[in-house]
């Protein structure tokens, strides 16, 4: 089955041109990183020029470990909790209903390689992602989805949004 079109552009605006966010599927390390510490990590999810999506259950995953964030960064286990809250709000969380019929192929994509990766590959599925934010090494198995590094971005997100917008930007 082919996954849907998006509905409508998240766009945005620097200077004169008028472009499309990134729609990127953000996996748990990298929402992991952005509530440890303030980083590049954490203002590149924040800024606004990459829409993160991903599956709802990343939430829980990270507040299973938020004793370990605390411990790691030495902030209030209460204060961990306010930062995941604040990222979870900038990240479009889907339910397992919205991708579910994407599973099977993102099984056969990924599976062999790492199933609790398979969730983000169906989420990349389902709303026809432009890629997957990771550092994780088994989203190179497959070859669907370009695979973003936090400084590739950074490094994507710096230059002249004409560089990189091609024919997703359009002049005001």
């Amino acid at each position: 089955m082919e996954p849907q079109a998006r509905t409508g552009p998240q766009l945005g605006y620097r200077g004169n041109v008028r472009r499309m966010r990134l729609l990127l599927v953000t996996d748990a390390n990298v929402i992991f990183a952005a509530t440890l510490r303030d980083s590049t990590t954490r203002r590149l999810l924040l800024r606004g020029e990459v829409l993160p999506v991903a599956p709802r259950m990343v939430i829980a995953e990270i507040e299973k470990h938020i004793r370990e964030i605390s411990a790691r960064n030495f902030l209030p286990i209460e204060m961990n909790r306010k930062v995941l809250r604040l990222l979870a709000n900038h990240i479009l969380l889907l339910p397992v209903r919205a991708y579910k019929r994407f599973l099977l192929e993102a099984h056969m994509m990924i599976g062999r390689r790492d199933l609790s990766d398979v969730p983000y590959i169906a989420v990349a599925l389902a709303v026809d992602a432009d890629g997957i934010w990771s550092h994780d090494a088994d989203f190179a198995a497959q070859n669907r989805f370009r695979v973003w590094s936090t400084a590739q971005l950074r490094e994507l997100l710096s230059r002249d949004p004409c560089e990189y917008r091609g024919d997703r930007e359009a002049r005001v």
